[in-house]
């Protein structure tokens, strides 16, 4: 017998609308069609239209609305969720979710982490600064992460121009790298209006993301919704120390290591207070960085990964041998 295996990621986007409201959608919608029923012997009356004629013009956009709306893709997620052997969730935030959200027993999700790749920088340190016109000894951050709005660049920019502000140092840089998904634009006008635009710079899609990691001195990491995302693995994994929102996924990531350098949602004050801790501390940038390698190293390898996958799928193997 075949082993059916599901898996989901650490999906706390804020945007999945409970069951219960999209029934309660649908049924004011078919409430909005019954009363557009109810009208048709008014638009017989008042525009002098043929039974049908009427009938057509009340039903037809309420009943394609209604069908516009119904979420056959919602349904079919809810049956189809139900159908694996054993469900993986790689984050507590994405095990909570199928709980909250399908009503899955607790035990019956295994939680196994991502892993991550070894390194593989294509241009060092020196190479990059140089590409990008940065002096050896400038303070540097830097923020993977396509510019969408979930992403929260806006907070970041606001906490670098304080950190600008009360460091006096006007040579350190944020770089922003990632796909341009729409904020471009408005980011631009945001640095012109806050007095940025040379202490920011934007460098859409980056192929040789070890390569600039290895370049730079803290990394940052604004999203205001997350599971645990693979670029502050990632940074991790480079040594780099990391400052971010404080929000399940992120926590999960950073572990006792780093969860005191974690900022509130929104709070731009309090994330330059957390990137000043590391501008002018370079002991605490090494240190807080070699342990946040440590814990990548230990609690997310792929050797890890796939010895915890390969255990669940002979348990699960066995027992639906049993069956």
């Amino acid at each position: 017998m075949a082993v059916r295996l599901a898996e989901t990621t650490g999906c706390d986007t804020g945007t999945e609308k409970p069951f219960w409201l999209i029934c309660i959608t649908h049924l004011l919608l078919e409430v909005y069609m019954l009363v557009q029923v109810a009208l048709i012997p008014v638009y017989v009356r008042e525009f002098q239209l043929s039974l049908l004629e009427a009938s057509l013009v009340a039903t037809i956009p309420s009943f394609a609305q209604l069908l516009m709306n119904i979420p056959f893709g919602f349904l079919m997620h809810r049956f189809a969720v139900k159908r694996p052997h054993c469900f993986i969730s790689n984050s507590m935030g994405g095990k909570d979710f199928l709980v909250r959200n399908y009503g899955f027993r607790p035990e019956a999700i295994q939680m196994i982490r991502n892993g991550i790749p070894a390194r593989n920088p294509v241009a060092g340190r020196t190479a990059w600064r140089k590409q990008l016109g940065l002096a050896p000894d400038s303070f540097v951050s830097c923020m993977v992460a396509n510019l969408s709005r979930h992403k929260d660049h806006v907070t970041l920019l606001k906490a670098w121009r304080e950190v600008l502000d009360r460091s006096g140092d006007s040579r350190a840089v944020l770089l922003l790298a990632g796909r341009f998904d729409g904020t471009e634009k408005v980011l631009h006008q945001l640095c012109e209006e806050l007095g940025i635009p040379d202490q920011v710079r934007f460098l859409g899609k980056v192929d040789d993301v070890d390569g600039l990691l290895d370049a730079v001195d803290l990394f940052v990491y604004s999203s205001r919704s997350e599971g645990i995302p693979n670029a502050v693995l990632e940074a991790m994994a480079a040594g780099l120390p990391v400052v971010a929102t404080d929000i399940p996924g992120i926590r999960e990531a950073a572990g006792p290591e780093g969860s005191g350098f974690l900022a509130l949602v929104g709070d731009h004050r309090v994330f330059a207070d957390r990137i000043l801790l590391f501008l002018h501390d370079d002991l605490l940038r090494r240190t807080s960085g070699a342990q946040l390698k440590a814990r990548v190293e230990s609690e997310f390898s792929i050797d890890r990964m796939c010895e915890e996958t390969a255990t669940l799928l002979c348990s699960a193997l066995r027992k639906t041998e049993e069956m």
